[in-house]
């Protein structure tokens, strides 16, 4: 049947006995609202209406005491934010942690957010794939088989996760196979880099941009530096003396922590960077903005 609402605010009902209970609850160290939602078992409205009652309580007594409520029963949804917050707090990198939330909420919440984890069977599993197969991103196109085994891998590790968590049974993933995906692209006759014509061309149309925006191409070229590897570089961070640039940090949305690998490591400094670098340089003197110690190579407008 089709989720309904009922007399009572936050009840819906969407199974002959099957109940989607909803809380807003404030988090008053941020002052932001979350809306919380369970899917329960009753014998009728009046019976959800109580359980929606002591949801309300049960959050309010989390609330006070900064503790987290895990359902006995969680659906993957309950099980899923409860994971993500655990990799906040063992601090997961911020790109990591929304790359994962942009996974659940895309490509698995969809079908199995609501569901009871223990439910969640093999035979569930495969027809998901053949959903995920078939599914659209939001500009219209097919997914491909390296998004959906992406997709695939994530629940796989949630799912097993669960599994020692809540001391399930079973593993539902458990030789599920990932789909066919087509060949890579990259190979000995058409390698993944840029050739020596290529190179120049793009440093030649670099050349016509700003200063700024030169250097940090130039930089990018001969470096291979990520991007939040190049947008967290100080200028500590060039040993002109020593012909390196260390690669010491990262950042995703200003938040700075350590690089993709978890360490330092030197890039060596091409005299073209050295030259793009210094009429970089040059700009921000004129602008008054720093350019020694902790101050960023290539700062924003802000």
């Amino acid at each position: 049947m089709k989720k309904r609402k009922t007399r009572h605010p936050g009840v819906f009902q969407v199974g002959p006995t099957t109940y989607e209970l909803r809380v807003q609850q404030r988090i008053p160290r941020t002052d932001k609202v979350r809306s919380v939602r369970r899917v329960v078992e009753a014998t009728g409205v009046r019976q959800a209406a109580l359980l929606h009652a002591e949801l309300r309580e049960e959050l309010q007594h989390a609330t006070t005491t900064g503790t987290e409520v895990m359902p006995a029963r969680p659906t993957l949804g309950d099980y899923a934010r409860r994971w993500l917050e655990r990799r906040v707090a063992r601090g997961a990198k911020p790109s990591t942690l929304a790359t994962a939330l942009y996974t659940l909420e895309q490509g698995i919440l969809p079908i199995f957010g609501h569901r009871y984890v223990d439910e969640i069977r093999k035979r569930d599993i495969e027809d998901w794939l053949t959903w995920a197969s078939s599914s659209r991103s939001k500009k219209g196109k097919k997914r491909t088989a390296s998004t959906i085994n992406s997709w695939l891998r994530l629940l796989r590790t949630v799912l097993r996760d669960a599994v020692s968590d809540l001391e399930l049974e079973h593993d539902p993933t458990l030789r599920v196979k990932c789909l066919t995906a087509l060949p890579t692209r990259v190979t000995d006759d058409r390698p993944n880099s840029l050739t020596v014509e290529d190179l120049r061309s793009c440093l030649a149309a670099a050349k016509k941009e700003p200063p700024e925006v030169n250097a940090m191409l130039v930089v990018a070229f001969f470096s291979g530096m990520r991007f939040g590897e190049l947008t967290a570089l100080q200028w500590n961070d060039v040993q002109e003396d020593l012909g390196l640039i260390l690669v010491r940090r990262s950042q995703y949305r200003g938040k700075v922590t350590t690089p993709k690998t978890g360490k330092t490591r030197s890039v060596p400094l091409h005299p073209l960077m050295a030259a793009a670098m210094r009429d970089h340089r040059r700009l921000l003197v004129a602008q008054g903005r720093p350019v020694m110690g902790t101050a960023l190579l290539f700062p924003n407008e802000s």
